[in-house]
């Protein structure tokens, strides 16, 4: 294998796994804003009772 084709090889491998982080990262601002909603839905409904 010659260098120019290492060299596209490791930057199409290094643009996968930037794109799998930015998934990642879609993924776990969505899980924290659940979760921040939830605790939000949890606090007004014990709220409403008192």
């Amino acid at each position: 294998m010659n260098n120019q084709s290492e060299t596209k090889e490791v930057k199409e491998f290094s643009t996968r796994i930037e794109n799998n982080m930015d998934y990642f990262n879609i993924s776990l601002k969505r899980v924290e804003e659940k979760r921040k909603e939830k605790d939000f839905n949890v606090l007004t409904s014990f709220g409403d009772g008192m």
